[in-house]
């Protein structure tokens, strides 16, 4: 899913590059650029994740465990990573 998201991302860049305006296209290319840093942001991410759950285990535990609950995963997922 997400190498395809990458090679439609990258298509649309390649095409902006080539038949819009440098500046533009140099703002689409730039997350290409900065793939290489993918792995440090998210590793980033995951650390503040972990010092979250730590912080609010009970409550993450129970929103985790129970099924009525299962969209707000990705809300803690998104607080932990803003918090």
């Amino acid at each position: 899913m997400a190498k395809t998201i990458f090679v439609i991302y990258a298509t649309i860049s390649t095409i902006v590059l080539v038949f819009s305006n440098a500046l533009l296209g140099f703002f689409f290319f730039l997350p290409i650029v900065l793939l290489p840093f993918h792995d440090l942001i998210m590793l980033h991410a995951r650390v503040k994740v972990k010092l979250f759950w730590k912080e609010n285990k009970r409550i993450c535990k129970k929103v985790l465990t129970n099924k009525k609950h299962q969209p707000k995963r990705l809300v803690l997922f998104v607080y932990g990573l803003l918090k």
